[in-house]
C-alpha cells in the first residue's frame, strides 16, 4: 500500500482483496497458509497449526500457563487455573 493512496493502492482495499482470496480458498478447499498471520481468533491458529494444535497447546499450558507470553495473538486467554483439556 503507498501511503495517502486511494483506489487499489489503498490498504483497505489491498486488505479486503486479501480477505477474498483466502476466503475463496477456504471455500474451494484449497489449504494456504499465510506467511504473516494475522489470525484473530483461536479456531483460526487451531487451523493454522493443524494436526501440531494439540502438542503446541499442551507446551503452551506447560511453559505460560497463565498465557503471559504473546497475548497480542489472542490463541490463549489469560487465566488464573486451566487444565489442558480446557486448551484443546
Amino acid at each position: 500500500a503507498v501511503p495517502n493512496s486511494s483506489g487499489e493502492n489503498d490498504l483497505e482495499y489491498l486488505l479486503k482483496q486479501n480477505q477474498r482470496v483466502l476466503s475463496f480458498c477456504e471455500a474451494a478447499n484449497i489449504n494456504v497458509k499465510q506467511y504473516l498471520p494475522h489470525y484473530e481468533t483461536q479456531k483460526e491458529w487451531k487451523s493454522h497449526f493443524g494436526r501440531r494444535w494439540e502438542t503446541f497447546a499442551k507446551r503452551k499450558y506447560a511453559y505460560d500457563p497463565l498465557a503471559i507470553l504473546a497475548p497480542g495473538q489472542r490463541i490463549f486467554q489469560k487465566a488464573t487455573h486451566l487444565s489442558p483439556i480446557q486448551l484443546l
